[in-house]
């Protein structure tokens, strides 16, 4: 199963599954579909309509500027 993010239009902002958002009583795991539907961007306060999925190894490429499998050591 691929692993995405969820990546705000408006600021770039990124929701990951994996690690919730504590700061707003979301836990670890909790899944896009599971977040309250009254939940905000937690920089630009926009509404989920505007956060659409990112696979996380674009995000990842996104950050590191290179291919994950180059970073992992045969």
């Amino acid at each position: 199963m691929n692993h995405y993010v969820w990546k705000c239009s408006c600021c770039d902002f990124v929701y990951d599954e994996l690690i919730g958002q504590h700061e707003k009583g979301i836990l670890p795991g909790t899944t896009w579909e599971r977040v309250p539907e009254n939940w905000r961007c937690a920089v630009c306060g926009t509404d989920r309509s505007k956060f659409a999925p990112l696979p996380l190894d674009e995000y990842l490429l996104m950050c590191f500027g290179a291919d994950m499998q180059e970073l992992v050591p045969d």
